[in-house]
Formats: structure tokens, C-alpha cells, sequence
């Protein structure tokens, strides 16, 4: 027995197997050409910005590994930069930032060597850096 429910009422009883009608086979959905297109012109779309996010981040680890190259003994904490921020990255602290404290305050975030004033205040004498450069984030 299958149940029926009818729509405009409360009204609820089971159907008998001699009631159910068993020919009617399910049908696939259609679609119309502009439907089609509509569907390929997205999913063009999609992989156009796939392909563009896969190009940046391409970009991104090359520039890193240059960097990296450049700077080798830069501070792994903050990526350079000389602040973290809260829920945000090395490369835009925003609001929220707080400087980096994993080396001492003279020296110097980006190329490793003590370069900063008494205060941590740059630029640095050796590499010029003023926490304006580090590791880019994806």
C-alpha cells in the first residue's frame, strides 16, 4: 500500500497496488538549447576564474621562492613583514596588527641582520627594509 496525500485538504488514506499506476516511467529533465547554452556559458566561466586563481597562485610561489632565495635567513613568523595580525595576513595586517616579537627588536625581519635602531624602527642599514616587504599570502 502506498500513502496519498492530497494537497487541498487533510485528507491522507493508503493506496491499493490496483490503484497505483505502475506504466508512467519516470522522465529525465530537458532542457532547451538556451538552457544549454545558459549551463556551458557558466561553466566556461568557472574554469576561466579557475584558471586565473591557479595563475596567481602560480605567480605567488614564484615570487616567494625568489624572495626566499633573496632573503633566506628572513623571520618565519611573520614572513617578513615585521607584524602579525589577527585573523588576517602577513601581507595586510589591517587594523589589528601587532609587531613581530620572534627576534629581537634590532633586527631585521626580512634579512636577518641587526639592522634596526634600539627600538626596532627601521629602515634597516643593511637591506634598506622599513615594513614594506615580505612573503605574499594565497
Amino acid at each position: 500500500m502506498a500513502d496519498f496525500n492530497c494537497p487541498a485538504s487533510n485528507y491522507r488514506r493508503r493506496l491499493s497496488p490496483d490503484e497505483l499506476d505502475f506504466s508512467v516511467e519516470p522522465q529525465a529533465p530537458t532542457f532547451t538549447p538556451e538552457d544549454l547554452a545558459q549551463l556551458n556559458a557558466w561553466h566556461e566561466d568557472e574554469a576561466r576564474e579557475q584558471a586565473k586563481e591557479e595563475e596567481r597562485c602560480r605567480a605567488v610561489e614564484a615570487r616567494n621562492a625568489q624572495w626566499t632565495e633573496t632573503w633566506p635567513n628572513h623571520c618565519r613568523q611573520c614572513g617578513g613583514w615585521g607584524a602579525t595580525g589577527t585573523g588576517s595576513t602577513w601581507a595586510d595586517p589591517g587594523d589589528s596588527s601587532d609587531p613581530c616579537d620572534a627576534l629581537p627588536e634590532t633586527t631585521c625581519h626580512r634579512c636577518g641582520e641587526d639592522g634596526l635602531d634600539e627600538d626596532g624602527n627601521g629602515p634597516c642599514t643593511r637591506c634598506g627594509w622599513n615594513f614594506d616587504d615580505g612573503l605574499q599570502e594565497f
